[in-house]
Parts: C-alpha cells; sequence; structure tokens
C-alpha cells in the first residue's frame, strides 16, 4: 500500500502539488491513448489528484470514474469535475471488464515492488477485452524514499511486468517531465487487454 509519509507528503503539500500539475499540457499523451478507445467510452483515471486528465477526457466526451486515495487531492478534483471521486487505492480494484480504458499516470509509481504485479493484474482484470491501460513511471530502476516512495522503472521492467499481467504492449517509449524538471524523464507506455 501506500505508505504514510507518502500519504502525508501529499496531505500537507495538496497546494503545492496542485499548483504545479493542474495546468501541465498532456495532449501529447492524451492523443494516443483516446485514439484507440471508442467514441463514448468509459475510462478509469487512477490517482486522479487534481482531476486534470479526468477534465480533458471529459471535455472529449468520454465517460470518466476518477478515483484518489488522498482526500485533499480528491476533494479539489469533485469541486473541479462536479462529480463524485472515489477514495481509493489502485490495489483495491475488484472491477471484473468494466472499463473501456484506465489511465494511470504516475499513480502506480507509489505501489511497491511486492505489490505491483498483483496491482497490474487487477487493472487487467477491470479492462473490458479489448480494452486499453495506459501507465507512467519516473524512469529509473527499484523503490527509493525521502519525503515519499517511489518505485521506478525502465522499459525492460515495465515491460516484464505488463506482460506478467497478460496485457499487450502496443507502445513503449520515454518522455521529459511536463513540468520541465531538468533531467527528470518518464516511462510510458500503452498496453491492451488481449483474451486469449
Amino acid at each position: 500500500m501506500l505508505r504514510m509519509d507518502t500519504d502525508a507528503w501529499y496531505t500537507a503539500n495538496a497546494e503545492a502539488f496542485l499548483d504545479a500539475t493542474a495546468s501541465v499540457d498532456m495532449s501529447a499523451l492524451h492523443d494516443p491513448f483516446l485514439a484507440l478507445l471508442p467514441p463514448g467510452a468509459t475510462i478509469l483515471d487512477v490517482g486522479c489528484g487534481s482531476g486534470r486528465d479526468s477534465l480533458a477526457f471529459v471535455r472529449r466526451g468520454f465517460r470518466v470514474v476518477p478515483m484518489e486515495p488522498c482526500e485533499a487531492l480528491a476533494s479539489r478534483a469533485e469541486a473541479l469535475l462536479q462529480q463524485p471521486v472515489a477514495r481509493r487505492r489502485a490495489q483495491e480494484l475488484g472491477e471484473v471488464a468494466a472499463y473501456d480504458g484506465i489511465w494511470a499516470c504516475a499513480s502506480l509509481l507509489h505501489v511497491p515492488a511486492r505489490e505491483t504485479p498483483a496491482t497490474l493484474a487487477r487493472l487487467a482484470q477491470a479492462l473490458r477485452p479489448g480494452g486499453i491501460l495506459y501507465v507512467s513511471y519516473k524512469l529509473g530502476q527499484g523503490e527509493r524514499e525521502g519525503e515519499r516512495f517511489f518505485h521506478d522503472q525502465d522499459e525492460d521492467s515495465l515491460r516484464g511486468l505488463l506482460e506478467g499481467a497478460s496485457l499487450t504492449i502496443l507502445k513503449l517509449w520515454q518522455t521529459d517531465d511536463g513540468r520541465r524538471i531538468q533531467g527528470q524523464r518518464w516511462v510510458n507506455a500503452l498496453a491492451s487487454r488481449t483474451d486469449r
């Protein structure tokens, strides 16, 4: 589960976090994800933060189900979206074939390594057959702790995790940080649930 110091960091720094992330232009990541979904598809936004991405999806005609474990962020997202935001973590998902798409942007990076395979399997199970998953992690290797806990990935480790969850990788690529943080790189993936 999310470490206590990470929970506390988001609660204590909610305003600063929202200020730093809410206006970042994510269209270069939204576009390839949404292009793979049918019109009006249902998207689960895992760790929606400010609600930035959920709002972008709603404005483009998609139905969005946002979830966010941090109360301070979830309440702000509700105000922005004018709809409920579920207070829960990815590790708590139990739905089966419920979503056309799952957007997990910079949210699974707080899931410990030992819980990551089962969490990705839950996400895969929650997708409808042919459904699309987007995930992103800070580029790196292994776990690290400071004010927050992070579980970093590189392309090889992320490929292994997604394939281990029986997901078919459609695209795997690196990007710079949208907040223009010097030297910060991200690894991104689009994958589909392909039932065999």
